[in-house]
Parts: C-alpha cells; sequence; structure tokens
C-alpha cells in the first residue's frame, strides 16, 4: 500500500512539474514544493518512526508475572528520540524480557519494535530512560537504563531485567517470569554495578568518609530499599 501510494506521489511530481515548466521556473519550485508537502502530510511519520521488524506477541506463554515495564500490555503516550529526532506522545510500551521498545503504526494498528541501536531516550509511565552503550574498557550490557538521578558529578540508573524460568506444570512448555533490578553509578564514561554499600563506597572513595557517614545518619541499609537508597547517596554526592 505504502509503495503504490509512494509511485502515485511520484507520478503527479512529474505531471506537476511538466505542467509547471510550460510557464516559467517559479512556477515550477512553487509546483514541486507543494507535491513533496502534500506527500509528507499523506505518510506523516511513516517516513522516519515506523521502520523496525513487526512485534511478534508471545504473552499467551507466559505463565506467570509480565515482561512489561507496568505489567501492563496496554501501550501508553510517551517520547521518543529516534534518529535524532524528538518524537512526542507516541503510544509505547516496553518489552523489558525481550529488551524491546513498542510502537502501533496508527492505520494498520500492527504493532512494531523499534530498532534498538536507533533509539536514543524515551520516556514512559513517568520514568525516562537513556539507551546507554559499552564505552572503552568498562563493559555494560547494550540496552536500556533508567535514570534515576542525574548529576554533574555522577548519575545513578537502574537496568530492569526479567529473569524466567520454565513451567511445564500444565505440560505445556511456558515461562514464568520475575523481575531483576539491577543498579548502576556513572562518573564521566564509566558505569559501574552496584549491589551492596561497599560497592559505593569503593566508587565514592574520594568522599569515603562523608558518604560513609550520611549512610549511618540516614540509616541507609542498602537492602529493602536499595534504589531509593542510591538516590539519596548520589544526590548527596553531588552536593558536596
Amino acid at each position: 500500500m505504502k509503495a503504490i501510494l509512494l509511485m502515485t506521489v511520484l507520478c503527479l511530481l512529474c505531471a506537476t512539474l511538466c505542467y509547471a515548466q510550460m510557464y516559467n521556473d517559479t512556477a515550477s519550485h512553487h509546483a514541486y514544493n507543494s507535491t513533496i508537502d502534500h506527500y509528507k502530510k499523506i505518510l506523516g511519520n511513516e517516513l522516519g518512526l515506523y521502520n523496525g521488524s513487526v512485534y511478534v506477541d508471545y504473552t499467551q506463554t507466559v505463565s506467570q508475572g509480565s515482561s512489561f515495564l507496568g505489567d501492563s500490555t496496554y501501550l501508553s503516550y510517551g517520547n521518543v528520540t529516534y534518529d535524532g529526532v524528538l518524537y512526542e506522545n507516541i503510544p509505547l510500551l516496553y518489552d523489558i524480557y525481550q529488551n524491546k521498545l513498542i510502537t502501533i503504526h496508527p492505520s494498520t494498528k500492527i504493532r512494531f519494535s523499534f530498532v534498538n541501536e536507533r533509539v536514543e531516550a524515551f520516556t514512559l509511565l513517568g520514568s525516562y530512560f537513556y539507551n546507554l552503550k559499552p564505552v572503552s574498557v568498562y563493559t555494560i550490557k547494550p540496552g536500556y537504563y533508567e535514570r534515576l538521578y542525574s548529576g554533574i558529578k555522577s548519575s545513578a540508573y537502574q537496568r530492569h531485567e526479567k529473569q524466567a524460568r520454565n513451567d511445564l506444570s500444565d505440560r505445556i512448555v511456558k515461562i514464568g517470569l520475575s523481575d531483576k533490578n539491577v543498579f548502576f553509578i556513572k562518573i564521566k564514561d564509566k558505569v559501574t554495578p552496584v549491589s551492596r554499600k561497599k560497592d559505593i563506597l569503593k566508587i565514592y572513595d574520594n568522599e569515603r568518609k562523608k558518604i560513609s557517614h550520611f549512610m549511618r545518619t540516614e540509616k541507609l541499609r542498602f537492602r529493602n530499599n536499595k534504589r531509593e537508597d542510591i538516590i539519596k547517596i548520589t544526590r548527596f554526592y553531588n552536593e558536596l
């Protein structure tokens, strides 16, 4: 359908140019611009946004848990920076298990997954995600990381993951999913995972005494509220 529409517009463009050239170059230029504008209006965002692969729904194979951010299969409106272009109020769905950002075509209603390498960032359900990539010798798993706190000296991120296990209870191979959260601290281009208090103290070694005192004063156990503790510590470090 899209190819047919494109050929139709190109034929219209040729006919318009031939007609306009019978008069003068100014009319030809105006006719060209008008036709191109009409072509863009017809295709809309298809020019750059809907160029990923068709998303295959596999939710019927999940027996427990959810593979999506927010545990919902419904798309929510958010923003995405794709190929350097910011698209606002786009229906989005983040498949954490497959590490895919999904949208839906406005006319065909077919779900597409974006090409990960071309996504720079996106906002969804009140959270901001960056597509972080390995830099230099510091290897991290490429993918989407939620920005928890952004500071001049350091920033904190969370990578949402889903752990899968086989479920054969119904004699049909299905998977059960559970949440796994991995946290990171970024200083300049170095992104380091943190799971314990000593990881934090090692990263912020130049302010170890102050950080340690702050953690004791605020009673940050770094256990049940690890996400909130990391945000508080990162904020405190940036204020030093």
